[in-house]
């Protein structure tokens, strides 16, 4: 057996043998991440199966194309457009915000720094691509990448409807890179479209800063005693906000708010070509496109969100009778 002094390893060598001992290293750690990912999936999989559900008509199923049958329903009917009535006295109170300088710049040609700039915000574990960029600039269609799987996770032990079950939309990552690179030009307009009061996504706010003024503004409640002047706190329910917003709604306030048809061609694709597969106990079912709604994983959704809530501002609100 050869044996070697330390005198006898040369610098050469024995960067050479760090080098590979660190790889054998990252090795076993990567095959430890990997079984540790797969048990947990394994884990959550029994934890999340669903055994059974209850219909419209109340009955229970438990054949697997019945529970299969009641999802997807559900999900067609929570996505189908129900119309919008005369909408034409709201948007007319909302101002114009975006100029045709601003249009210039959200139009000009997506680069492929962009694309690269949104792979790199992509999860490590994720498969990243920059398959995005040809869609960005008109050369694929959209509908090839926006495919979107619905998984079922229980919010409770033993979940009886689908009410009990919290849905998470997984989107492609290749439509994922798309979205983020239209978030990350829409962010730097996005303060000319909402009022001040909105804390998020907007660079130099905080949401937390909206806390502290809610917190500030109750405990004026609570040491007010008794006087004339009344005040009160109104708490919305906006439980599935994102799945009531209709389509037509959203591209009617764009062009209120004079943004120009190409941009609002471009996020009017990334929301109406998606289509929907639900996924129970492990096994894809059928597709289905939905009529109105925002995806909560994608990117785009929360920007969309805020804006048609966007400068209305109280004096006009008042002014039409709204309240």
């Amino acid at each position: 057996m050869l044996r070697l002094s330390f005198e006898e390893i040369s610098e050469a060598l024995l960067a050479e043998m760090t080098e590979i001992k660190l790889e054998l290293n990252l090795e076993a750690d990567r095959e430890e991440i990997f079984w540790e990912q797969r048990a947990r999936a394994s884990c959550r999989q029994r934890k999340n199966k669903i055994k059974g559900l209850e219909n419209d008509a109340g009955r229970w199923v438990t054949e697997t194309n019945e529970i299969s049958k009641v999802a997807i329903d559900y999900f067609k009917n929570l996505f189908l457009s129900s119309g919008v009535s005369s909408i034409n006295d709201f948007i007319s109170i909302i101002p114009y915000c975006i100029t045709e300088k601003i249009n210039d710049n959200l139009m000009k040609k997506f680069q492929v720094a962009e694309i690269l700039e949104a792979i790199k915000s992509i999860a490590p574990l994720k498969i990243s691509r920059s398959d995005g960029f040809l869609v960005l600039n008109g050369h694929r269609n959209m509908e090839e990448v926006n495919q979107t799987s619905i998984v079922l996770i229980p919010k409770v032990s033993s979940p009886k409807n689908m009410s009990q079950f919290r849905s998470i939309s997984l989107c492609k990552v290749v439509y994922k890179i798309i979205a983020k690179v239209i978030v990350n030009r829409f962010r730097s307009i996005l303060h000319y479209c909402i009022g001040n009061s909105q804390g998020a996504f907007v660079p130099d706010r905080q949401i937390t800063d909206n806390i502290l003024v809610a917190y500030e503004i109750f405990h004026s409640f609570k040491k007010r005693r008794g006087g004339l002047n009344k005040s009160f706190a109104l708490k919305l329910d906006m439980s599935k906000a994102y799945d009531r917003i209709e389509w037509c709604f959203v591209e009617k306030m764009m062009q209120r708010m004079r943004f120009c048809e190409g941009w609002i061609s471009l996020i009017m694709r990334c929301i109406s070509s998606v289509k929907y597969m639900v996924i129970t106990n492990g096994k894809n079912e059928e597709e289905f496109q939905p009529t109105k709604g925002l995806r909560q994983g994608n990117p785009l959704s929360p920007f969309l969100l805020i804006t048609w809530k966007c400068k209305e501002g109280r004096e006009n609100l008042r002014g039409k009778g709204w309240t």
